[in-house]
């Protein structure tokens, strides 16, 4: 979990770039964490990974806004 949950959190661009990566990891959080003992855990992983993914796209977001106003 901890290993999961550092590189979740320092090192989200590797989510950024592969959708793929980030349902690979959500479907492990459903289906392995959740139902062999570790429901608490699996719930604050996927709370961050959410978090990431959303902070992720409103700077996506913000960006293009920026740049389309600007030309």
């Amino acid at each position: 979990f901890n290993v999961l949950r550092s590189w979740v959190d320092k090192y989200f661009y590797d989510f950024t770039e592969d959708r793929t990566l980030v349902e690979t990891l959500l479907d492990f959080i459903s289906q392995r964490m959740m139902t062999t003992g570790m429901e608490k855990a699996a719930a604050q992983l996927k709370r961050l990974v959410y978090r990431k993914v959303n902070l992720s796209l409103s700077l996506s977001l913000s960006l293009s806004l920026s740049l389309s106003l600007s030309l």
